[in-house]
């Protein structure tokens, strides 16, 4: 019986559409920052404990999505998981300022003391964790979508641009390979582009995760020149 709840609501959440299960996680936020205010924490701890609440929810949905997704369904499912492109960057964008700015805050509490910094730094640290998961996890989101849009000049056909080599129908899997493959090492992997439109998004992509994860690493040297003193 709760095998059968659980996979009931697994089901459930998969096949949420996005919109939906953005205000869901936003909601969840919110509840959670109202939640965290009557604790009397400070002000910058409880925006990063929202924000990792945020991220986890966005993260939790979209892989749950990814891998109960069958491979004869992802045409479908691809589309109905896109959001709007203004949507889409505005959360990619909010997720890498959110934690450069976590990271700048941290680098400052190396000499600055907080009422609840031991508190702030590892709620910070998750933050800046859980929005590099969810950079490349929306990126996957993009190119599925991207991939199997319509094609404008030939309606029944998907617009593609994305060689998989003998694969014809990827899955989420696939462009998830594709997306932390390019937050990772900046650069494709064997999958080839062959889309203009998707080769100007992967700029993009490898550009920002070039600042994340510099900035990640500028992070954990000052954590380490921290402790040294």
């Amino acid at each position: 019986m709760s095998k059968n709840r659980h996979n009931s609501l697994v089901h459930f959440v998969s096949k949420l559409r996005a919109v939906t299960s953005l205000f869901i996680c936003l909601g969840l936020a919110a509840l959670c920052y109202v939640l965290v205010s009557l604790w009397g924490i400070e002000i910058l701890t409880r925006i990063m404990f929202t924000w990792d609440v945020f991220s986890l929810s966005m993260l939790a949905v979209s892989w749950l999505t990814f891998f109960h997704t069958e491979c004869i369904n992802i045409r479908k499912e691809a589309k109905q998981q896109d959001e709007s492109k203004v949507t889409i960057f505005i959360i990619v964008l909010a997720s890498v300022l959110l934690s450069l700015l976590s990271v700048f805050i941290l680098i400052n509490q190396q000499n600055e003391a907080m009422i609840q910094k031991d508190m702030h730094v590892p709620v910070s640290i998750v933050g800046v964790v859980l929005s590099w998961f969810l950079l490349h996890t929306i990126f996957t989101l993009r190119y599925a979508h991207m991939f199997y849009s319509e094609n404008k000049s030939k309606p029944v056909v998907d617009a593609g641009g994305l060689d998989f080599g003998e694969m014809r129908e990827p899955d989420y899997l696939d462009f998830a390979y594709f997306s932390f493959v390019i937050g990772m090492t900046f650069q494709v992997s064997d999958i080839r582009v062959v889309s203009r439109t998707i080769r100007r998004l992967v700029l993009l992509h490898g550009i920002l995760s070039f600042i994340y994860n510099t900035s990640i690493i500028a992070l954990f040297i000052n954590i380490i020149a921290g402790i040294n003193r």
